[in-house]
């Protein structure tokens, strides 16, 4: 399963493709009170940078799921506020959990992938850590579906 947050929709597009890709379901976090606007957007960095959660109104029914690839937009160096809800409530026990995150800093991607699935390693979590998807989105330009296809083909489904 995929389980997506995205607050500008970048992130859910890289999402998509990962699921046609590997035929894995998707699964869209929203926010019980989203960040929007300029305010809000500093309220999430903010809240990303001290560890905070933001409710979503509802978590994936995980029955059967194996494998989960989280997808996250790094806020302030650190996945989403959603998406570390889902991290701290959903039940992961034996699921494989990898993490795709996009992000606009090309230096900074990877690590910041790295980082999240070493937090979520070191969390006490029952889940297993599965492998670190960093990815470049370019700031304001639309993302380009086939270029994304063709980078997951690369740094996923051929590994």
């Amino acid at each position: 399963m995929i389980v997506c947050y995205s607050k500008t929709g970048k992130t859910k597009v890289f999402a998509e493709e990962l699921s046609k890709l590997t035929g894995m379901k998707l699964f869209e976090l929203a926010e019980e009170r989203p960040h929007k606007g300029f305010f809000g957007s500093f309220r999430g960095a903010w809240d990303a940078v001290r560890g905070k959660e933001s409710k979503v109104k509802a978590l994936p029914d995980l029955a059967g799921v194996k494998k989960i690839f989280v997808c996250s937009p790094i806020w302030a160096g650190s996945v989403a506020p959603a998406a570390r809800y889902f991290m701290n409530h959903a039940d992961l026990t034996g699921v494989e959990v990898s993490f795709l995150t996009t992000c606009g800093n090309p230096g900074g991607c990877r690590k910041y992938a790295d980082d999240a699935l070493a937090a979520f390693a070191a969390s006490g979590k029952n889940g297993v850590p599965g492998a670190a998807y960093g990815f470049v989105t370019a700031g304001k330009k639309p993302v380009d579906r086939e270029t994304i296809r063709e980078q997951m083909r690369k740094m996923i489904t051929d590994r």
